[in-house]
This record gives C-alpha cells, sequence and structure tokens, in this order.
C-alpha cells in the first residue's frame, strides 16, 4: 500500500544508513493523508476504549499521565515530566519536559508555538 499510495514515505528506509538520515528524509505527513486516505481496502471494528488523538503534552496530562515523581508543586497547576528534580511554585496552567536534548518550560495554551521556537532555536546553534 505504501509502495503505491506513498512511495515517498518509504523509500527512506531503504535508501539511508541511519535512523538519523531517514527521519530526515522522511516527509512530514500524518497516516491518515500518507495512506488511509487513499487506501481502497480499509475496513474498521467497533471497540470500546479510551481514545485520544495524543497531539501535545496537555493531552498527556488530560489522560492522567502523572507529573514526575521527583517534581514539587507548590500554588501551581502544571505538567512536570523531568528526570530530575524540579519546583514549580506560584505558575498555572504550565507544561515543563525535558528530553535528552533540552527543556521546555511553557504555558499550555501556548504550545502551538513550539515549532516556531524550535526552528528559531536551530537557526542559532
Amino acid at each position: 500500500m505504501l509502495i503505491k499510495h506513498s512511495k515517498d514515505v518509504l523509500e527512506p528506509f531503504f535508501e539511508c544508513r541511519s535512523i538519523e538520515e531517514t527521519y530526515e528524509k522522511v516527509p512530514s505527513i500524518s497516516i491518515d493523508y500518507a495512506l488511509m486516505e487513499k487506501a481502497d481496502k480499509i475496513y474498521t471494528i467497533k471497540a470500546d476504549f479510551v481514545w485520544s488523538d495524543v497531539g501535545n503534552w496537555k493531552s498527556l496530562e488530560e489522560l492522567g499521565v502523572e507529573n514526575s515523581p521527583n517534581s514539587v508543586l507548590i500554588n501551581s497547576k502544571a505538567f512536570v515530566q523531568t528526570t530530575k528534580p524540579t519546583i514549580v511554585i506560584g505558575l498555572e496552567d504550565v507544561i515543563v519536559v525535558e528530553t535528552e536534548n533540552g527543556i521546555l518550560v511553557a504555558k499550555s495554551t501556548e504550545l502551538e508555538k513550539i515549532r516556531a521556537a524550535l526552528s528559531k532555536l536551530e537557526s542559532t546553534m
């Protein structure tokens, strides 16, 4: 199916030598657009389970993912995912996330600006 409908998505997996190179060459496209909307034999099965199209950190909080056990919140409402001890004091609707590449601190209402911020950061490095 991918060969027929989205060859450009599949090719990097065979052409590239590393996962980093593959990731750079695979187009940023949803599975819905790349494959599902073009497929002619799609079937669905009724199921009873909780579903969330997890699109951001706020979604994880809504699904009940708990704050890191090494975080302390004082007079705050925040979602914290870090490996280091983290203290949040007096902040509302804040997301604090640590990855191996950096730390994100953002208002939950500003998460759509992450991509632009990352582009700006990459241009300074």
